[in-house]
């Protein structure tokens, strides 16, 4: 089989990655041409897979329009004009297309009570059998936050490796990209109900770039997780104390010698913040920066993928899996970040126990 028809039957697994999301795929957008030279449905096919899902009304009324305003009238009649119209309609729905883009990264949530809660931020598991990844600690950390009160996670994105773009990496791996994602699915359900949100990253958008389909998003739809491409805006409430938290895979002003060096362009672009957090370098980091006199942390986890041919082949040493946690208190204005999970999650327990000790007294 040839790179290009393997590429392409890898990106027809995808689409199959069951039932439900082959159905969901009608609202991602594409045209009923493109999904077909994608996917290698027939026409009829996705036709069909669209009929079954909810009718988005002025996205098509808007598309149905255009598409008048390119076809000829019957024979006999002049071409109908209906830009006008079509221009209109998207002035309508401009306030509430922008308003949408950038209210959809903001995640507010709001705690009970007020004493301190964790946050761990995870990711680059780059999930795939035959890979050399840390699996007990994978396990472990995802068991540890799901069992600790008060700890919540963030997922950083790269939960898989998904080389569909790069043929020969996909032709090197021990396994596909719907195994991969089976996998990952399994791994969502060991943090039980402490996923505040997952976001993408790098690996996980090459199914839209080369596809136009989100995987992860389906994923996160069908399974009910809480899910913002790119990054997102965390504003927690705790007591009475508030809180904002940027959350992305990777950022502009990247060093390969100083971890650090993205945060700083970082709240130029998107700040402010208390807390900034990047993945996507595989090499764990917590720091500090000062911005208009307060104190910003700065966090970067490791990557569970120990080692890899892409990192043999640049001369990168093995890497190290880490999970920073962030503190947020709520009877108090107060961040504290810890690099270490295990240590984190025992000095949580003691921290909120002493608050309802405090509390009783």
């Amino acid at each position: 089989m040839s790179d290009s028809r393997w590429a392409a039957a890898q990106r027809k697994e995808i689409w199959a990655v069951n039932g439900k999301i082959l159905r969901d795929m009608a609202g991602a957008g594409l045209s009923v041409r493109r999904m077909a030279q994608v996917s290698g449905l027939s026409r009829d096919m996705v036709g069909r897979i669209m009929r079954e899902n909810a009718d988005k009304k002025p996205a098509k009324e808007l598309i149905s329009l255009m598409r008048a305003a390119r076809e000829p009238a019957l024979a006999g009649g002049a071409e109908r004009d209906n830009k006008p119209e079509a221009w209109q309609l998207l002035e309508e729905m401009q306030d509430e297309t922008i308003r949408r883009e950038i209210d959809h990264c903001t995640v507010k949530l709001s705690f009970l009570g007020d004493r301190p809660i964790g946050v761990a931020f995870v990711g680059d598991q780059h999930i795939a059998p035959g890979s050399p990844v840390d699996w007990k600690r994978l396990k472990r950390d995802a068991e540890t936050i799901c069992e600790t009160d008060g700890l919540y996670a963030v997922l950083l994105g790269d939960g898989v490796d998904n080389h569909l773009k790069h043929t020969s990496a996909l032709l090197a791996a021990r396994s596909d990209p719907t195994e991969q994602y089976e996998l990952f699915a399994h791994y969502l359900t060991l943090f039980g109900d402490k996923l505040l949100v997952v976001l993408s990253g790098n690996h996980d958008y090459w199914s839209h770039d080369l596809a136009g389909v989100d995987v992860l998003k389906l994923l996160c739809d069908r399974d009910q997780y809480l899910y913002t491409p790119h990054h997102a805006f965390l504003e927690f409430k705790i007591g009475k104390q508030e809180y904002r938290v940027l959350a992305r895979h990777q950022a502009r002003g990247e060093s390969s010698r100083n971890l650090g060096n993205a945060f700083h362009r970082l709240w130029e672009d998107l700040g402010p913040f208390e807390v900034g957090v990047l993945a996507h370098r595989h090499i764990p980091h917590i720091s500090d920066m000062v911005k208009q006199g307060s104190k910003v942390w700065c966090l970067r986890p490791g990557t569970y993928q120990i080692y890899s041919d892409y990192g043999r082949k640049m001369g990168y040493a093995p890497s190290l899996p880490g999970c920073p946690v962030a503190f947020f208190w709520g009877d108090q204005h107060r961040v504290y970040c810890h690099s270490e999970l295990d240590l984190a999650a025992r000095q949580l327990e003691d921290l909120r126990l002493a608050g309802d000790l405090q509390a009783a007294v």
